[in-house]
Order: structure tokens, then sequence, then C-alpha cells
């Protein structure tokens, strides 16, 4: 299961220490994060992975590494019908190619979308399971790739 963007971030300082916002709306939030020991004064992300030996989907760190991603809300005519899942009216469409917060949040808005928000519990579960659901289907065209090119180069 890959670690992926989503939306949230908060510029955390001295003066503004727990501020969370979805960048699309601008909505503060509030989640239950996994561990973070990150100094003052920096700009943190929210990523979704959940581990079998953890409850914890939600997570803070460096807006500079780079992840997957996933995209809420897309353009239906940027992407093809058999990419992405649905729920209550919201498409959302999983990225594998690992970019910076700030790189995924410029490629999901030039496909007419934004990094995806999490509103409900009911949300992050579909999420998480997609998730593990698209990461799959990418392993294998990996593997699959992979044997092609080997038999290809008569390996």
């Amino acid at each position: 299961f890959h670690e992926m963007w989503l939306g949230g971030r908060r510029n955390h300082s001295s003066t503004n220490p727990q501020k969370w916002i979805w960048e699309h709306t601008g909505e503060q939030f509030d989640l239950q994060f996994g561990e973070s020991n990150f100094p003052v004064d920096r700009t943190e992300c929210v990523s979704l992975l959940q581990r079998e030996d953890s409850d914890d989907m939600f997570h803070s760190g460096d807006c500079a590494r780079t992840l997957a991603f996933i995209c809420e809300d897309i353009d239906v005519d940027s992407v093809p019908a058999e990419q992405g899942a649905e729920l209550s009216g919201h498409r959302y469409v999983f990225y594998s190619t690992p970019k910076t917060w700030v790189d995924a949040e410029q490629s999901c808005r030039a496909n007419g979308s934004y990094l995806a928000t999490i509103n409900k519990m009911e949300e992050a579960l579909f999420l998480v399971n997609n998730t593990r659901e698209q990461c799959e289907g990418l392993e294998v065209n990996h593997v699959s790739a992979a044997s092609h090119t080997e038999q290809s180069e008569g390996g």
C-alpha cells in the first residue's frame, strides 16, 4: 500500500501551531494523525496511509517528499472512465507517479480538480480501500511490464 498525498496542509509556527486547512476549500480541519515530530516554523502536508499494524490513516510530513497522490472531482473528459472511483458524486483518480505536494496539487489543477479532501470517515475508508486496489493493479502491471521487457531483450 502506497502513501498518497491528500489536499491538507498547515504552516506550523509558534503563532499558529495547529491550524490545518484543506487547500481547495480553505476550511480548517482536525484529524487524528500518526506520530509527527516536526520543528516549529515548517509547512506540513497530509498523506493517507494505513498500515496493517496501525489504526492511523492520516499522516503529516514534509511537503517536499515525493509521494503518489489522489485527485478529487477530476474532469471526466480528461481521464478514461475505467480509471478512478466514485463516492457520493465525487470522482477520485489515483496517480502513482511520485510528486511533491505542490507538484501534485498543480497536476490535479491541470486536470480541473484538486488534491482530495476528507470530510467524513466514510470517505477516508473508501479512499484507503480503493488505494489498495489501485496499487495492487499497478504492481501487477509493473511485474507484467518487467517480464515483457526481459522477454523482449532475450531475458
